[in-house]
């Protein structure tokens, strides 16, 4: 086994270095022999991407098997590590940010994080802000995964078909939203709507569960659902403009609305959107509210230039593909990029999507730890099988985003541990009600936006 694992290296070690890389490679620090089962809890119900990780670890560690995984969520993971510490143990979980935040206490589990500091992971890799977001007290207690970010997938094939040119910054991309919402004015796309009875009530079939049926309603340049369009479409602008500005940040964070004026901007590119109509209404309004499933086939069916989505929406693509009669029919080409809201180019804002730790009650933390350290020298082919954004410094983009890496760029942000989940979540709520109307104005949005973070009397 040693002998074929030497082979394997040597011969993967010659090929990286004859196209001009220095890779780092794992070797392992422990006893091959090592036998243990590893239990794993995580935020996916079907990580398959973490799957052939466990196998490749398997390969050098053969005594080592995995137990299905057991799947949580980041507001329930303290109630199952404590359940799952008294039951069934674990050795291995998955967090956000807001779990190791001290603040947050009803989501909180620090208490039972590992530190990682001296395992040898191969952090020298990673984002340095990314590894701040999963350290506590000066200590690193996980490893980040993948990157999230927000921006729009792009149809390459309609567009060109539609001779129109991928915008680079925001005057371009405002020419272009004007140009296809007149191109697209003859095309169609079928929603999902509620069957209404003759009283004008959804109907209800057997199992009680409302019924449906499809609508066809006007292409529009972009789509997204209703609950997360406009968060998506600003986000990286927000949150870059945010905590490029301390003051501002600090501002905000004290709930101080004498620099609302700041955040206009951003309730002004929803507004332009939602004025023009480059949004149609029936369609967000019809997609469900994970912008998932229904939005990815809605934009398979290959009228729809763009789909406003995070990198954790976009990743669940290429399975998709094989559920859209539509898009088996005529494939396109496609591809994610980041929205151009400046005169510049875009706004790149990464922050980490989750990170894995090793539990303080593990009945075998060495191993657990070794496998931890296994994923730190495996990031990009990681994030690449999940169809997400790698958090390595100079990563191999999956082929989805491999544009991203030659966008031009107004201004960027990496994040650590600025802003929490609070803070994105405030922003979500005032841009679902920003797209409901309930604000006259952007100067009134983004009063109201600060006024969130004000403490309570």
């Amino acid at each position: 086994m040693k002998n074929k694992l030497c082979m394997l290296s040597l011969t993967t070690l010659s090929l990286l270095v004859s196209c001009g890389e220095k890779p780092a490679v794992f070797a392992p620090s422990l006893a091959t022999d090592t036998t243990a089962t590893i239990k794993i809890s995580s935020f996916m119900a079907n990580f398959e991407s973490l799957d052939a990780l466990e196998e490749e670890f398997k390969v050098i560690y053969p005594n080592v098997t995995f137990a299905p995984h057991e799947k949580t969520t980041p507001t329930k993971l303290q109630t199952h590590l404590k359940g799952a510490a008294e039951k069934t143990g674990n050795d291995i979980f998955m967090f956000e940010r807001r779990n190791i935040d001290p603040s947050n206490t009803k989501d909180y589990v620090g208490e039972y994080v590992s530190d990682l500091s001296d395992k040898k992971l191969l952090t020298s890799a990673v984002e340095d802000n990314l590894l701040q977001a999963a350290s506590l007290n000066g200590k690193l207690v996980g490893l980040p995964c993948m990157a999230q970010t927000s921006g729009y997938v792009v149809n390459k094939t309609l567009l060109k078909s539609l001779n129109v040119k991928t915008p680079t910054n925001y005057g371009e991309f405002k020419e272009c939203l004007a140009t296809l919402k007149e191109k697209l004015k003859d095309r169609k796309v079928t929603v999902k709507v509620p069957k209404l009875d003759a009283d004008g009530k959804v109907m209800k079939g057997e199992d009680g569960k409302d019924l449906y049926e499809p609508k066809e309603v006007t292409a529009a340049p972009l789509i997204g659902s209703a609950q997360t369009i406009l968060d998506n479409y600003t986000n990286n602008k927000c949150l870059t403009t945010i905590c490029n500005d301390k003051d501002l940040l600090t501002k905000i964070k004290a709930g101080d609305e004498s620099v609302a004026d700041k955040l206009v901007p951003m309730f002004d590119d929803m507004k332009f959107v939602l004025d023009n109509n480059y949004l149609n209404k029936d369609i967000s309004s019809n997609l469900a509210n994970d912008n998932y499933n229904e939005a990815i086939l809605t934009f398979f069916q290959g009228n729809t230039p763009f789909y406003v989505c995070n990198v954790e929406n976009a990743s669940g693509m290429k399975k998709r593909e094989e559920k859209s009669e539509e898009f088996k029919a005529n494939k396109f080409d496609y591809e994610f990029n980041y929205i151009p809201l400046g005169e510049k180019g875009a706004y790149k804002f990464l922050s980490s999507w989750h990170s894995f730790a090793v539990n303080k009650n593990s009945t075998c933390p060495e191993i657990s730890a070794e496998f931890i350290r296994f994923m730190s020298y495996k990031l990009d082919k990681f994030a690449e099988d999940k169809g997400m954004v790698s958090v390595t410094k100079n990563p191999k983009y999956n082929r989805l985003y491999t544009e991203i890496g030659s966008q031009k760029y107004h201004a960027t942000y990496i994040q650590s541990n600025e802003i929490n989940a609070t803070f994105g979540g405030n922003w979500t709520t005032i841009c679902k009600e920003f797209y409901n109307g309930k604000h006259a104005t952007s100067l009134e949005a983004a009063k109201k936006f600060i006024s969130l973070f004000k403490p309570a009397a």
